[in-house]
């Protein structure tokens, strides 16, 4: 069922769909009333949803990897460090809202620039006979540029704190990232094992353990 404009609270999440040429345009649909709303709402337009915790939505625009945090309800906004100029989100994650103190917000970024330079230092890097290299090579031309974790908590940085998947889990293949009790959970592809990030934003370094 269509109605003009949705309401400002409802009981459970919305599915929201953007689109057109510059996204913006909106179709809400909510799960509990089987109804969806069509609207226009400009702070959208040129913008991803990339995560959301309450009322607020972190929006990615779809000319550059500028990202903030921005408050649909009172129109507040906080900017992010910056990203690489050049980069692929793949994935993002966000488990509380800002004004939460354990906020923090967990990226999964690709950089796409000096690839084939990164490709020539994995090559040399073959020669020397390491396992893990030779498995790399073996797939396809992405796997010789790993993602990086970035995170911080908004408001607070004003740089990312970076670390390399591979360091940390052994295996940059994800198949499944979540969200569940305040926590960072992500399944590898290559073991299949489940696991627990724990950002530290004192520190700039993840915790990893079985989940």
């Amino acid at each position: 069922m269509e109605s003009a404009q949705p309401p400002y609270s409802a009981q459970h999440p919305w599915l929201v769909i953007c689109f057109g040429g510059e996204l913006e345009n909106q179709t809400f649909f909510s799960v509990s009333e089987d109804r969806y709303y069509m609207g226009r709402i400009p702070e959208l337009k040129d913008k991803f949803i990339r995560a959301y915790a309450d009322e607020w939505l972190l929006l990615e625009s779809i000319y550059s990897s500028d990202c903030y945090l921005w408050n649909l309800i009172s129109n507040e906004k906080i900017q992010l460090p910056p990203l690489p100029s050049e980069c692929e989100i793949l994935m993002c994650l966000l488990f509380a809202p800002p004004q939460d103190p354990e906020c923090q917000i967990l990226f999964l970024i690709k950089e796409t620039e000096n690839v084939a330079e990164d490709e020539d230092e994995n090559d040399e890097d073959v020669d020397v006979g390491d396992e893990n290299d030779v498995d790399v090579d073996d797939e396809n031309d992405e796997d010789v540029n790993p993602p990086t974790l970035y995170f911080c908590k908004p408001g607070y940085n004003e740089e990312f704190h970076k670390q390399e998947v591979q360091s940390i889990i052994g295996d940059w293949r994800l198949e499944i990232w979540t969200v569940f009790k305040r926590k960072f959970y992500i399944l590898t592809c290559k073991t299949h094992a489940l696991l627990c990030l724990d950002p530290d934003n004192d520190s700039g370094r993840i915790t990893v353990t079985n989940g």
